[in-house]
């Protein structure tokens, strides 16, 4: 007999790492946490949240809405 698990029964995953996203000058970027180490660095701060969620990353502090994000 084959066992069929809804998507609700399996577990989450855990994010890969924890990071920021904030605006440094005319960029946007995205810094490992709690080291505040940048790892990138984008014009567009959607890109950067894209990206994120590809690679699993937790994005615990984001202060890089603007009024077009909103």
């Amino acid at each position: 007999m084959l066992h069929v698990m809804s998507i609700r029964a399996l577990p989450l995953e855990k994010p890969k790492r924890l990071v920021s996203l904030r605006r440094d000058q005319a960029d946007y970027v995205v810094a490992f946490q709690p080291d505040d180490v940048i790892v990138f660095r984008n014009p567009d701060a959607n890109a950067l949240r894209k990206l994120c969620r590809q690679l699993r990353w937790e994005i615990i502090s984001d202060t890089a809405y603007t009024l077009e994000d909103l």
